[in-house]
């Protein structure tokens, strides 16, 4: 396993062949807490038991339990926001570097840019995208697609080869796409899915995707492995070990691994 780093040791110090030398990432993939800590203090334990640490925390949404309210109320947001800054700041016991969008349930704001500032070790990245290495940039979409403009996803990855372009970035890039959504339900939402997968600059070797409908567990849709840790407020966690391969240099699923806890 390669040591855990802060954000700023990984990307503002490191170049790009320091970050071509990472060869094994651990990523720890959670989702819907719903506004319950038991479980947390239950991760807690069992890495505590277990002695594993993490590179990254990717988390896939719906911090919060589903309520019957105005979301739009300022008193609710306000709320809302101090009780996933205070989830946030737990799973930062876990992982020094948390990377996560909002699920259904979650605070409006976090899905409209400038997005609230709620721990420093975490980023929120609804459509938007950030770098792990040099190579590997994540992707992420909140929600559920068809409560925006379905077409913002396809969007968000052609910003992301504009920026690689602009920057004079490495062109072997491989994606990781992060969603908390059920695209089998819809058929305009799973065409788009079926677009950005198709599509070989994308480059989306992975799906993780926290949609509660979504049975748990790995599939596949065209070439892209689809990734479905189930909810942790079930005891249900995924750990995923991705690993450079020897011969193209790539990167690959290692193990991925479902616990209850």
């Amino acid at each position: 396993m390669s040591e855990t780093k802060s954000f700023e040791e990984l990307f503002l110090s490191q170049s790009v062949e320091e970050n071509l030398k990472i060869k094994h990432l651990k990523i720890l993939v959670l989702n819907n807490i719903n506004s319950n800590y038991l479980y947390l203090f239950k991760l807690k334990e069992w890495q505590i038991k277990s002695n594993i640490y993490f590179d990254y925390l990717l988390y896939l949404g719906n911090f919060l339990s589903y309520s019957d309210k105005d979301k739009n109320n300022v008193k609710e947001i306000a709320n809302d926001e101090a009780q996933t800054g205070g989830l946030l700041s737990y799973l930062e016991n876990l992982c020094l570097n948390i990377i996560y969008i909002g699920g259904n349930n979650d605070c409006v704001t976090l899905f409209k840019n400038p997005f609230p500032y709620l721990t420093v070790k975490s980023k929120n990245i609804h459509k938007n995208y950030f770098k792990l290495t040099d190579d590997l940039y994540v992707v992420g979409y909140g929600g559920n697609i068809n409560d925006n403009n379905i077409f913002e996803l396809e969007d968000t990855f052609s910003s992301l080869h504009k920026y690689l372009v602009e920057n004079d970035k490495l062109t072997n890039i491989q994606t990781i796409l992060m969603n908390n959504d059920n695209y089998n339900e819809n058929k305009d939402s799973k065409s788009i899915y079926e677009n950005i997968f198709k599509n070989k600059e994308n480059n989306v070797f992975l799906n993780l995707n926290g949609n509660i409908e979504e049975k748990k567990g790995t599939y596949k849709l065209f070439d892209t492995i689809v990734i479905n840790p189930g909810s942790i407020i079930d005891g249900n966690i995924g750990i995923l070990d991705l690993e450079r391969d020897i011969n193209d240099n790539s990167w690959k699923i290692k193990n991925m691994e479902y616990l209850s806890i």
